[in-house]
């Protein structure tokens, strides 16, 4: 697995001939829970690269504390928080095989 960061993405590239599934938990600036997928897992196909923005996230725990100008999605509980220059972001994953066991992990710290 190779991650890249490139401007407001990151990229992941699978390297192995086999799928692999990503579980994961983005934590914007030590408080903030989000998911950098539409869940908190993606699967990645063998050779195949996963693309995920860092320039927005979705805040999935409700009533977490966000700033106002966050938005709040209509007919939702949940927040999209837009990052800002200076802000952190934690981003902790499990990388599993196609039957969901865990073959490692990595942690990444940036700021954005």
């Amino acid at each position: 697995m190779k991650i890249t960061r490139t401007g407001g993405n990151i990229i992941i590239d699978n390297l192995t001939d086999k799928e692999i599934n990503i579980e994961s938990t983005i934590v914007i600036n030590n408080s903030i829970e989000a998911t950098p997928f539409s869940s908190s897992q993606s699967s990645i196909d063998p050779k195949g690269k996963q693309s995920v923005s860092i320039s927005e996230f979705v805040a999935v725990n409700p009533g977490q504390k966000v700033e106002e100008s966050d938005e709040k999605a209509k007919k939702a509980n949940y927040y999209k928080h837009k990052m800002k220059s200076g802000e952190n972001i934690g981003w902790t994953a499990n990388i599993q095989n196609g039957n969901y066991d865990t073959m490692n992990s990595f942690s990444i710290n940036f700021n954005y």
